[in-house]
């Protein structure tokens, strides 16, 4: 690995999250040994693959140390073990899907020490597929419980900023995490399994006082179309059942456990709203079912939801009206089908824009 020395850089652990990619693992850890910056180890945490995953970076990849996971707990428990494992207080969270270029965490480790209380510094992602076409700059909190991506579809080449933004949240794909700033633990809530845990995540440590920065300058590729899990990547263009329940599910854990009770009475109509057309949606998709489980798996959680939520309730510094947004709903592939589809969500969309502007004015 390139050791490039930078004095406003800590030695930094990366942690590989692994479930059934072998087949990228190749190219993901290669690019993390090419990469620049003062990496003191790289942990693969395995998510109980059963494709060889384990034996394979053993053999080709001796330097990384394997944390191998018994029981398929999902990315927000082999996150939890990475960042535990880890013997710095620096951590980079890598996807297996991702193709980082040589320069990304020094980028990350730049902005992590410039910037005044940040929690969590995000790469620029780059569709693998698509050369060039921007995946996500970050994310946005929707205040009706949805992660939003920046400047999806737009080039790289076009957006000139370099500087580090403020964002509403990241993915986990490719961030650098300061731990030892981290107060709430675990980390990540496990009980997301998929989907959602990071919206978390950046929601719980905003609402402490704390940043989350998109860094442009630190560039990753991520395999939108051709990585992922089967039956649960939103790169997948049907929408499977197991998808649509996590969907469906933690959007309403992130709804209870993190808004405000005067949030939740002034933005009520808005959900109701959102939850209709989520009906029509769950009917047209033919996952009502997954739905239906949903719900009672929402109603089965309000006890934990509740403590969980008393906690972060009393500790928290800052306001719904600074955390959410209603930045343009972006929905994954297989979401909607046809123009029609899409012109109605865009309508939608303008719909939140306008009834957010008037609720913040009340919260």
């Amino acid at each position: 690995m390139n050791y490039r020395e930078d004095e406003t850089m800590q030695p930094t652990t990366v942690v590989v999250i692994n479930y059934n990619g072998k087949q990228h693992l190749e190219a993901c850890l290669r690019s993390v040994q090419e990469a620049e910056g003062p990496i003191h180890e790289v942990i693969l945490v395995d998510d109980s693959s059963t494709d060889g995953s384990v034996a394979f970076v053993q053999e080709q990849f001796p330097w990384v140390k394997v944390i191998r996971l018994l029981e398929n707990q999902g990315p927000a428990a082999a996150r939890n073990a990475g960042i535990e494992a880890a013997q710095t207080a620096w951590v980079c969270l890598l996807d297996n899907d991702i193709v980082a270029e040589k320069g990304w965490l020094m980028a990350l480790g730049e902005a992590m020490a410039e910037s005044p209380d940040p929690a969590i510094c995000s790469s620029r992602i780059l569709v693998y597929e698509r050369p060039g076409i921007i995946g996500s700059d970050g994310n946005e909190a929707h205040f009706v419980g949805m992660p939003t991506q920046r400047n999806a579809g737009s080039r790289a080449s076009e957006m000139l900023a370099s500087a580090p933004v403020e964002v509403g949240a990241i993915g986990g794909a490719s961030c650098l995490i300061d731990k030892s700033r981290i107060e709430s633990r675990p980390f990540f809530d496990p009980d997301f399994f998929y989907n959602f845990e990071e919206l978390d995540f950046c929601l719980r440590n905003r609402m402490l006082g704390y940043r989350c920065l998109v860094v442009p300058l630190s560039i990753v590729h991520h395999k939108y179309l051709t990585g992922g899990v089967a039956g649960l990547s939103a790169s997948e263009v049907q929408y499977s059942s197991r998808r649509a329940f996590y969907v469906f599910r933690n959007r309403w854990f992130i709804i209870l456990k993190l808004y405000a009770l005067r949030t939740l009475l002034v933005i009520a109509p808005a959900l109701l709203l959102f939850e209709l057309v989520t009906i029509l949606f769950a009917v047209r998709r033919r996952v009502v079912r997954p739905y239906l489980q949903a719900w009672g798996s929402v109603m089965r959680n309000l006890g934990p939801i509740r403590e969980k939520r008393r906690a972060i309730q009393t500790s928290r510094v800052c306001s719904d009206k600074t955390l959410l947004s209603a930045h343009a709903l972006t929905l994954g592939r297989g979401t909607t089908e046809g123009t029609l589809e899409a012109r109605l969500v865009s309508f939608l969309s303008s719909i939140f824009e306008a009834y957010w502007r008037l609720a913040r004015c009340l919260l």
